[in-house]
């Protein structure tokens, strides 16, 4: 029977909006993946030290630890590292300890990256940013695979509680092909909002041709009716005609709508990691999110719902 192999580096679309709650739950995460990932790692070396031991190539256990240790060239560190806009970085060893930072008031963060590392063989990595598609990424290597399944069980059920709709997925991705095509189309629209239009000789003289054609051709309007005649087949125009401006109410219509879609791609959603400046940035952007894929959809259909009910009842 085969083996399922899992990749160990996944990575999923913005955007992610990460508020303190969430960022609790994961460093309750990391602590866990921080904790298994050293004790295989210590396991590892137990065994190299044991067998050294044994093989009696060492005097005493404690001796074969330390030069097992010694001569891994195994790498450990743990970094948790939160980078501002302007570039600072602010670092710690847990990533509550980050939160509980006075320093983290004055920051507007734009990525959260978090590498641990006991060995080469037993790593953690995680990624959440703003750029580009403000992708979130993690990545779970062990010696283990014990450790490295409950650990990606453990951030896939994070993942599933906190990604974004489909829509707002959606949204960021076709973000800017909407806002540039959008915003053409209303400036074409726009265009041809306005338009002047002199009326013709049959729209001037249209009221006294029907009062003539009412009362029929008799010796009182007989030559005012040839009069009407002569102009129209002339094409007279009166000199105190004047030019008007007409409004295309369909280009009108058109222009607000694809200006709402425009603005719409040019203010996506975002990965906003909701602490510091952007803590209440982060509560408008959940508000922002819900007018427009609620209360907008609802107000180009609710003509359309209340005809569709009207011919119901």
């Amino acid at each position: 029977m085969g083996k399922l192999y899992n990749p160990s580096k996944r990575t999923f679309t913005g955007p992610w909006f990460l508020d303190i709650k969430a960022l609790e739950e994961l460093d309750e995460i990391v602590e866990f993946a921080n904790d298994e990932l050293k004790k295989s790692r210590n396991e590892i070396i137990e065994s190299i030290a044991l067998k050294d031991f044994e093989d009696k190539k060492r005097e005493s256990l404690d001796e074969a630890r330390k030069y097992a240790v010694k001569y891994s060239f195994d790498s450990i560190r743990k970094d948790i590292t939160l980078i501002s806009k302007d570039e600072s970085k602010l670092k710690d060893n847990t990533v509550k300890e980050l939160l509980v930072d006075p320093k983290i008031k004055s920051f507007s963060p734009k990525e959260l990256s978090i590498d641990i590392e006991y060995g080469r063989t037993n790593r953690f990595s995680f990624n959440a940013k703003q750029r580009y598609d403000g992708e979130l990424e993690y990545e779970v290597k062990s010696t283990k695979s014990e450790i490295e399944d409950e650990i990606n069980y453990q951030l896939e059920n994070w993942v599933d509680k906190y990604k974004p709709l489909t829509i707002q997925s959606l949204w960021l991705k076709l973000a800017f092909p909407l806002a540039m095509f959008s915003g053409i189309l209303c400036f074409i629209l726009a265009l041809n909002i306005f338009s002047t239009y002199k009326p013709n000789t049959k729209e001037i003289y249209k009221d006294k041709i029907a009062t003539i054609i009412k009362t029929g051709v008799n010796e009182k309007n007989q030559t005012e009716a040839i009069d009407l005649l002569l102009k129209i087949n002339s094409g007279y125009i009166p000199t105190d005609i004047q030019e008007e401006i007409k409004i295309n109410k369909t280009a009108k219509r058109g222009a607000i709508i694809t200006l709402v879609f425009c603005l719409i791609g040019i203010f996506k959603p975002k990965t906003i990691i909701g602490v510091g400046r952007d803590k209440n940035k982060l509560k408008i952007y959940k508000r922002y999110m819900k007018f427009i894929l609620f209360v907008i959809p609802g107000v180009f259909l609710y003509p359309y719902i209340i005809d569709l009910l009207k011919s119901w009842l």
